[in-house]
């Protein structure tokens, strides 16, 4: 393996797919830490990338307020695929769907997801909770998904929190969470050293058990194979993923949660009784619709409610 301080170019990134798509903003792209090298005949490459841009708005008052958004801060790993796809599968981590179900999620995803097609696994109820996939080829995804692959997908995301992936042309992308410093007095050179050493065990672990996986091959346990593992695949799982998605974790995010859910249940419960009480006095029963949004804020205002009450899960040694 080959370290550089320098990093992945940005058509790398952009090929992914699993960037935020930045429409009539500038943005800023920046990458380094990369590491390249060949596991199994296959060649990786992976560094960190971070793309930003700003945001502006103006109120009423003509008050301009500007913010950074990040469109994609994490590592991203490039590697050869042992079958070269004829189409493009996107895997990404679905919170809608954890947080006010199938139904409302598939209205928000026909909004939010540029009409690309999204491919259901109800089979898999665990997986279809936390991931929603984009594909231009259903078959091709469904085989590239196959239960072992969904299985060890669920896996690495309970360890890490987050996973998300792209099988497009001859190349596998992968989005590995990594936490970056926000500011210098938080960089301490032997945390980095560390950092370092972890995020490239933990990217060729991950490309080593793709490659396994897409080509049906069992190889023999590695030096780094042992150490990926015992780092990772032995490591316990994170608590609560929809809070590690969300970031209403710890007692002040829960009670954020709660407050949303009661303004989303009470603005609610004002239309759907202004709908029908228009209905009623005026006999015009189309105005039940005006209580249609007021009945649909209310379902995910109770969802919400259940989530903010729910007791995180004791885990037992």
């Amino acid at each position: 393996m080959k370290f550089s301080e320098q990093g992945l170019p940005w058509d790398m990134l952009n090929a992914s797919g699993l960037n935020m798509k930045v429409k009539n903003e500038r943005s800023t792209f920046i990458s380094n830490n990369m590491t390249e090298g060949v596991i199994h005949d296959y060649s990786i490459r992976f560094g960190f990338c971070h793309q930003h841009f700003t945001s502006s708005s103006t109120d009423s008052k003509g008050k301009t307020t500007r913010s950074q958004v990040d469109a994609f801060k994490n590592t991203l790993l490039v590697m050869d695929s042992p079958v070269r796809w004829a189409g493009q599968t996107h895997v990404l981590t679905d919170v809608t769907e954890r947080m006010i179900g199938s139904m409302f999620s598939d209205l928000a995803n026909k909004f939010l997801s540029d009409n690309e097609p999204v491919i259901r696994f109800n089979e898999n109820p665990e997986f279809e909770k936390y991931f929603k996939v984009h594909s231009d080829n259903e078959n091709e995804t469904r085989t590239i998904l196959s239960q072992h692959m969904q299985v060890w997908i669920m896996g690495i995301f309970r360890k890490l929190g987050r996973i998300q992936l792209s099988f497009k042309e001859d190349k596998i992308y992968v989005e590995i969470p990594t936490y970056v410093p926000e500011t210098i007095d938080d960089f301490d050179i032997n945390w980095y050293i560390e950092a370092i050493s972890k995020y490239q065990i933990i990217s060729m672990g991950i490309a080593e058990d793709l490659i396994s996986i897409v080509s049906h091959k069992q190889y023999e346990t590695s030096a780094l194979q042992k150490a990926y593992h015992e780092m990772i695949v032995a490591a316990p799982d994170k608590e609560d993923i929809t809070d590690q998605l969300m970031g209403f974790t710890g007692k002040a995010g829960k009670g954020c949660l709660f407050f949303i859910s009661i303004m989303i249940i009470f603005f609610g419960s004002m239309f759907t009784l202004i709908g029908l009480i228009m209905a009623i006095t005026t006999q015009e029963w189309v105005m039940l619709f005006i209580a249609g949004p007021g009945i649909a804020a209310l379902y995910v205002g109770i969802m919400l409610l259940r989530k903010s009450r729910k007791k995180s899960p004791v885990k037992t040694q």
